[in-house]
């Protein structure tokens, strides 16, 4: 005998987060490995997939074995020089080739699912710093050109069309795409309103009397376009409540500071914020930390009695 027992509670199932209103703005960057997103609710600059784990080394050698496997069962498909002749082959493959297969298949599925969490938390975590999220419509073939396995294990095209995703999905929010070629926002500097071309290697931009990271600050600038425009006085009124948030997040740093040296071609250091996705609990508190309730519109609807089956 099989008995089947159907539990259901009276109220409404706790959110894992609230999308924030239309008319909070956060602009992203993303980048091959990393993504920066700037809100004036919060800024971070973070691995597009943070626990995900380097395992090129395990690979290889599973694929050396695959192939010594394969060459030893199947000695009549080679050459002397080792190159597969010519022409319709029949293979046979031995159980350990099999078995190092599912082994290869296992890792390849464990960073498949990893990267999705991943891209999920900070889909999320966007969401709720602003319902307007801003990009630039980058080429992420160009990306896989120049950087693939930088982009295979992060994942960044995947990541943005998560975040796309969610923002039409969730009530109110919108997902802009800015043109990259117009804009330019690494080359922009709103102090002086020029265009100034860059090295990819310089990771550090001067403004003003500031250094703030490259990613960053271009995430910044995404956020204050308006109407495919720079708004120099949008970007002066907001800036000054942004640069705090990136001097706490270690993004920005003050010239006039003593014993200060930056090397403008080194990467940043990956704030306290990315570290907080790695431990569970500390991601539970960033998700948490807007609140874990419904609006007040929801917790008007009708709700549901208890009631329970046995079959």
């Amino acid at each position: 005998m099989r008995y089947f027992l159907q539990l259901v509670l009276e109220g409404l199932a706790p959110v894992r987060y609230i999308p924030a209103p239309k008319s909070a703005w956060v602009g992203i960057d993303p980048g091959p490995s990393k993504i920066a997103f700037v809100s004036e609710n919060g800024v971070a600059l973070l691995r597009s997939s943070p626990r995900s784990e380097d395992h090129a080394a395990e690979k290889a050698r599973i694929l050396r074995e695959m192939d010594r496997s394969r060459r030893a069962t199947n000695p009549d498909n080679y050459e002397k020089n080792g190159v597969v002749k010519k022409g319709r082959r029949i293979w046979n493959y031995s159980k350990r080739y099999e078995a190092l297969k599912l082994k290869l298949a296992e890792i390849y599925r464990r960073e498949r699912e990893t990267r999705k969490t991943d891209h999920g938390l900070i889909a999320n975590t966007i969401i709720q710093l602003g319902g307007t999220v801003k990009c630039e419509k980058n080429s992420y073939v160009s990306f896989q050109m120049n950087f693939g396995k930088s982009v295979g294990r992060n994942g960044t095209a995947s990541l943005i069309q998560r975040i796309r995703s969610k923002a039409e999905s969730a009530s109110g929010a919108e997902f802009v795409d800015l043109p990259c070629r117009h804009l330019r926002l690494s080359q922009y500097n709103h102090v002086t309103e020029t265009y100034e071309k860059k090295p990819l290697s310089q990771r550090w931009a001067r403004v003003g009397d500031v250094i703030v990271q490259r990613d960053a600050y271009s995430a910044f600038l995404a956020m204050c376009v308006v109407e495919g425009q720079h708004d120099p006085c949008l970007i002066r009124k907001k800036w000054a409540s942004v640069e705090t948030l990136l001097k706490h997040a270690g993004l920005a740093y003050d010239l006039k500071q003593p014993n200060r040296e930056i090397d403008l071609s080194k990467s940043t250091q990956e704030p306290s914020f990315a570290a907080a996705f790695r431990q569970r609990r500390q991601h539970a508190r960033i998700i948490r930390v807007f609140g874990d309730s419904r609006s007040a519109t929801a917790s008007k609807r009708p709700r549901r009695k208890n009631r329970s089956r046995v079959g």
